[in-house]
């Protein structure tokens, strides 16, 4: 049957079935890694004091790994996620360009092929921009995570919220 002939669903699980394979290469490239990197800071954070402590206080084991563990070891696996989202958008030039996907990098591509400075130099700002947003917003989930990193944002606007109630108390 054509394309332009199917059901909406049919368009969206016909589209859904030319991804599954681009999905699929973009994934395992880098979900090893992942996975390794994860176990590895979940091992180090395992041996920690701090962890020792909990479970000595007899926090259950549950709470242990949830709220202790879990919070310290993925701080870094969140950031390895970021740059690997970034890693993504760049591969996604080389995936677009092999599977024939209409996109960004095919646009590129073609721009690099006929000589179309203007159109490389936007698709690069684009690119960038998209991976400072996916870093901006991995720095402000660590910050939603960890209240050391918060503190550091903030800098201590809790002190001088105080120190204006004490002048208007005065």
């Amino acid at each position: 049957r054509n394309y332009n002939q199917l059901s909406a669903w049919g368009q969206l699980m016909d589209k859904g079935h030319h991804l599954v394979l681009p999905i699929v290469t973009l994934v395992v490239i880098s979900i090893g890694s992942l996975m390794r990197y994860t176990r590895t800071n979940m091992l180090e954070v395992l041996n920690a004091d701090y962890i020792r402590t909990a479970r000595a206080k007899g926090v259950p084991e549950k709470s242990v790994v949830s709220k202790h563990m879990l919070k310290n070891a993925l701080l870094p696996v969140i950031t390895s996620i970021g740059v690997g989202l970034g890693k993504g958008i760049a591969g996604n030039v080389v995936i677009e360009t092999v599977f024939s996907i209409p996109g960004v990098g095919v646009y590129i591509v073609n721009g690099v092929n006929n000589r179309d400075y203007i159109v490389v130099q936007g698709g690069v700002i684009l690119l960038a921009t998209a991976f400072s947003i996916i870093m901006l917003l991995v720095d402000l989930i660590i910050a939603a995570i960890d209240p050391r990193v918060k503190a550091q944002i903030t800098g201590g606007k809790k002190r001088r919220h105080t120190a204006k109630k004490e002048v208007q108390a005065a």
